[in-house]
């Protein structure tokens, strides 16, 4: 049936981005200030001297997430938090 294998593609697909591409939750504070960032041409290091490394509004993300939603920031989904 087409209906059902269209169904495991797509389960098999959602697998994929949970393991290759998880969202990255955000605040809308957060998401600005780093989109702010990207829009300037900073370098990634200018952002993580500023915002990275346990400093307040980022504390709950490690280098490398933050290095993921640089570089693909359509990762990024707002939270109302």
């Amino acid at each position: 049936d087409v209906h059902l294998m269209l169904e495991e593609i797509k389960s098999g697909i959602e697998q994929l981005q949970e393991i290759y591409a998880p969202k990255i939750n955000m605040t809308f504070e957060q998401k600005s200030k780093l989109m702010i960032f990207i829009s300037e041409d900073e370098e990634f290091e200018d952002f993580w001297y500023c915002y990275g490394y346990g400093r307040k509004l980022y504390k709950e993300f490690s280098e490398k997430e933050l290095m993921r939603a640089w570089l693909h920031p359509e990762l990024i989904e707002v939270t109302d938090e």
